[in-house]
């Protein structure tokens, strides 16, 4: 019977936890966008900061990461363009500062099958 309480007990913890966004100092994040074939990615490395997007599918539309406070305000913009390419930016920010990261693909001027995902430097 303490088994079952404890293993329900992490069950809803984890999910707590999945269902708030919140993420603790140092995670990475991994993100791609939300086309069938995903054609635009971009990840967060905490272990110094860095932003790397990377332009997936030879489909003639670039990819765009948008590095965000948790609150909204934008640290960075990297866009990478051209099938195949990456381009990396790396910000100073504070350790433990909740971010999110969002991956888009820009088609006519506008961000389209974007994705979001949120961790902390």
């Amino acid at each position: 019977m303490k088994r079952t309480f404890a293993v329900t007990g992490a069950i809803a913890a984890g999910l707590f936890v999945l269902s708030t966004g919140n993420a603790w100092a140092g995670t990475n994040i991994t993100v791609k966008t939300t086309d069938s074939t995903p054609g635009g990615g971009a990840t967060f490395q905490a272990d110094g900061d860095r932003v790397v997007v990377c332009d997936l599918q030879e489909d003639g539309l670039p990819a765009v990461g948008y590095l965000r406070r948790y609150d909204g305000a934008l640290w960075s913009t990297t866009v990478a363009g051209g099938y195949n390419t990456c381009k990396e930016r790396s910000i100073d920010i504070p350790e433990g500062q909740k971010v999110t990261l969002t991956v888009c693909l820009i088609k006519d001027g506008r961000d389209v099958f974007c994705r979001t995902a949120a961790g902390a430097a």
